[in-house]
């Protein structure tokens, strides 16, 4: 708070753009403020000192072991609030906004958004939880694992390159319908994480490809995303036997090194559905690796 104030200070006094901290994507730098835009920052600063305040909890009458509990219980008894609850709320940030307003607001996401994980696939809506829709197009933005730094300037030129994207899962043959997640893996959100590295690979990436990003968005109409596909279960065929039934596959996966996760799921064969496993930072590229492969895409460990 204390730079905030600062920095509508400087302004009102100076009326240039201060150097640090810079808190303005729109203003350079040093620059002078225009007049119509320093009666707006008069107005934000005569809000800023009058009506934002900060709430005080004050305990009296302590002795040191209840202020040390105190201060224990506060700092590692407190609740938090659920990833999903708190971002329904959020109205700052741009990925947020995004959700809202393009993937909520103009229903391009073929999905019902649910505000809570729902893990029993008996009652499955066919909709994604707010905090899974909100980390994988933070990959699709920012390829990144959350909003963080997320900004307006950086996100508001990608948004029909996201609307672009949702269109694409929407097409997928069953997903969004109520019981999805037994009819295709694409209802899974890790396999959602690994198309949309993809797609900000091949086109916002230092290794930006546009032949191989229509390649991709022309692939994803066949591409069999059905739990029977085998591929998924590559690292449950023997290792011996793994080149006989993926001649090549090898070459675009990561090197089995020791220690390196490569438990991405696990096949159920009374259900014959193939469920995902739970690290997904770990899970996701090899999804997408996968892809590649099948897509006859670049492998991302070529030289």
């Amino acid at each position: 708070m204390n730079l905030v104030t600062q920095y509508l200070r400087e302004i009102v006094l100076k009326q240039t753009y201060p150097k640090k901290p810079h808190l303005h994507d729109g203003a350079e730098k040093g620059s002078p403020v225009p007049g119509p835009e320093l009666e707006i920052w008069n107005e934000i600063n005569d809000v800023a000192r009058s009506t934002n305040t900060v709430a005080v909890e004050v305990h009296l009458g302590l002795n040191p072991e209840q202020e040390r509990q105190l201060f224990f219980d506060l700092n590692n008894h407190s609740r938090k609030v659920e990833a999903g609850l708190s971002f329904e709320f959020d109205q700052s940030n741009p990925i947020n906004l995004f959700i809202k307003e393009e993937l909520i607001g103009n229903a391009v996401l073929k999905a019902t958004v649910n505000t809570t994980d729902s893990k029993d696939w008996h009652k499955d809506n066919g909709g994604l939880s707010l905090k899974d829709l909100v980390a994988i197009n933070s990959i699709l933005f920012l390829n990144k694992n959350n909003p963080k730094g997320a900004s307006p300037s950086q996100v508001a030129p990608m948004r029909d390159f996201g609307v672009d994207f949702w269109t694409r899962v929407g097409a997928i043959p069953s997903f969004g319908e109520p019981g999805a997640k037994k009819l295709t893996v694409a209802a899974q959100p890790v396999v959602l994480k690994a198309i949309a590295k993809l797609f900000y690979t091949f086109r916002y990436s230092k290794k930006s490809d546009g032949p191989s990003l229509v390649k991709l968005v022309q692939g994803l109409q066949s591409f069999d995303f059905g739990h029977l596909n085998l591929l998924w279960r590559y690292y449950l065929i023997p290792p011996g036997d793994r080149e006989a039934s993926f001649p090549g596959l090898a070459q675009y996966l990561p090197t089995e090194t020791e220690g390196a996760n490569r438990d991405i799921g696990s096949f159920h064969q009374n259900d014959e559905v193939f469920r995902f496993g739970i690290r997904h930072n770990d899970i996701y590229p090899i999804i997408g690796d996968m892809i590649r492969y099948s897509l006859k895409l670049p492998s991302r460990h070529s030289v």
